[in-house]
Parts: C-alpha cells; sequence; structure tokens
C-alpha cells in the first residue's frame, strides 16, 4: 500500500465536496442560510424551503468607478420557499414557491484558507446591491472525518463587510 500525503488543494476540495457535492447542500446549511432569510422577509408559518447547488458559477458585479469584476465561486445555493402571501393565498391548499435567494459560495477548508482580495471586492459589491444575492464563505473543519465535518457560515453584510 502506497501513503499519499493531502495537500492543501486536495483539501480544499474534499471541503468543497462535503457542502457543494450534491444536489442539495447538506441539511444544517440550508436551515441556518433560511435562518438568515427569516429575519429579513416575511416567511409565514409553512414555507416549505428547497435548496439546490450549482457549482463553479460566475457572479459579475460593476464597482463604484464602473469596473467590471468578475468573481468565479465554488457555487451557487439558491434556496426557494413559499412567502407568507402565497400561504395566506393558497387557503391550505399547496402554496408554489415564489420567493428565491442565491448564495453566491467560497468554500474555505483548514485554518489558513481565506477569501483573495479580489474575491472579497466582488462580494462586498455583491452585497450591498438589493437583489436578494448574499456571497457567503463556508469554512469547513474536516479533522472529524470520516464521522462528521464542522462548517462556520460567513454572509456578507451579517457577518463582516
Amino acid at each position: 500500500m502506497t501513503r499519499i500525503e493531502i495537500d492543501s488543494n486536495t483539501k480544499g476540495a474534499i471541503g468543497e465536496s462535503l457542502v457543494l457535492g450534491n444536489r442539495a447542500p447538506p441539511e444544517p446549511i440550508v436551515d441556518e442560510l433560511f435562518e438568515f432569510l427569516s429575519r429579513l422577509n416575511n416567511v409565514g408559518e409553512n414555507p416549505k424551503p428547497t435548496a439546490r447547488v450549482r457549482r463553479n458559477v460566475y457572479f459579475n458585479a460593476t464597482n463604484e468607478d464602473g469596473e467590471k469584476m468578475v468573481w468565479q465561486a465554488d457555487g451557487r445555493i439558491s434556496i426557494r420557499w413559499s412567502s407568507a402571501e402565497a400561504q395566506r393565498d393558497a387557503e391550505g391548499d399547496f402554496a408554489y414557491q415564489d420567493s428565491e435567494a442565491v448564495f453566491p459560495v467560497d468554500v474555505k477548508t483548514g485554518p489558513y484558507a481565506k477569501l483573495e482580495r479580489d474575491q472579497r471586492e466582488v462580494a462586498r459589491t455583491i452585497a450591498i446591491t438589493p437583489n436578494n444575492v448574499f456571497p457567503t464563505v463556508i469554512r469547513v473543519t474536516i479533522d472529524d472525518l470520516p464521522d462528521a465535518f464542522d462548517t462556520k457560515i460567513k454572509i456578507f453584510g451579517r457577518d463582516f463587510d
């Protein structure tokens, strides 16, 4: 048997796979993101949120000086739900999901991984536009694999500027 050392790029790929490797992110991540959304929106009693993942997505922004910026995020988590209004209009029947928020996500694995300066600039610019897009960094700790992994979610505008 050959032993292969794991470098920081491999650890990063493992972290990305854990968070963004399926059609939907792990439920605790969805719960935390939706809790954030429920503070911003009237989600009613039974919003029934669903989440989907897309990998390697580009986000564009234009800064105050008119310069176009591009950020290739590790992925995008989209969360859809039925608003309080849709639930009320449905009168107890099925309420269609009429609301959506998008979280451009960069996954950082390990204690030293961080966003590059240009990534932060684009994320900050996106965060200040009123478009239901919330740039997010998910820090992953994989020390307890294969049994578990830990995440810490930071949303631009909520946890840092």
